[in-house]
């Protein structure tokens, strides 16, 4: 079958980031997921990714444009 590609919207702020994974079809897949700025987070950010798409193979990211992260 056809696997789903899935798309991580990450909301950029000072202390804590906002992120959110949505399929191909617009679905919402589990919670939002609040992350701190720091290596720890950025680990808790990639082991919940992973809990959607393991190897994250059909996975996409963006980032809000803000700041420094333009």
């Amino acid at each position: 079958g056809v696997r789903a590609v899935y798309f991580v919207g990450i909301d950029i702020a000072k202390r804590n980031h906002e992120a959110c994974i949505i399929d191909s079809t617009g679905q919402i897949q589990g919670k939002t997921l609040r992350f701190t700025n720091s290596q720890a987070g950025g680990q808790k950010l990639i082991q919940w990714m992973q809990n959607v798409d393991h190897d994250l193979s059909f996975t996409e990211v963006a980032l809000e444009a803000t700041g420094h992260y333009w």
